[in-house]
């Protein structure tokens, strides 16, 4: 059941990060098209909100794999159970995020305030993800070296 999950939120990121796709102007754009969708507020946030995403969704396999290192070490601490649950809330704050974020489609006609208003609430709470991702992946990191580092006698 949970791979089956895993599974439909990946799905879910594939057609969100294909729809986000079709928003950027491409080659055959003209210069004035182009010009016309830089400028637009709604379209320079979203792109902020989205750079923020991707900068740290690629991490998420690494935090798995952090996830997996820590399971797997001889002695089970309570720091090493904190970092792995610490792993497990930062992926599935990324994964609540990308199911609850709205794409620019979903606003059309509502008023340029309101969109805004939206994508900077995203944007603060992307950056959080953002921000707990790295300090666990970080914090995991830090006990793997400790427990492989050799003993100081």
């Amino acid at each position: 059941m949970l791979k089956m999950q895993h599974f439909t939120i990946l799905l879910t990121v594939l057609l969100l990060t294909a729809a986000c796709g079709g928003d950027t102007p491409n080659s055959n754009d003209s210069t004035a098209d182009s010009a016309t969708a830089a400028e637009d507020p709604k379209s320079i946030l979203f792109a902020e909100v989205m750079e923020v995403h991707d900068a740290v969704m690629p991490k998420m396999s690494e935090m798995n794999r952090l996830r997996r290192d820590l399971k797997a070490l001889p002695e089970s601490t309570p720091e090493t159970a904190a970092a792995i649950d610490s792993l497990l809330m930062a992926e599935e704050g990324m994964w609540n995020w990308m199911r609850d974020f709205k794409t620019l489609d979903k606003f059309e006609g509502q008023p340029d305030a309101t969109v805004l208003d939206y994508l900077n609430k995203e944007k603060v709470i992307i950056s959080e993800v953002s921000r707990q991702m790295l300090s666990s992946i970080d914090r995991a990191q830090a006990l793997l070296k400790a427990e492989t580092a050799p003993a100081q006698e």
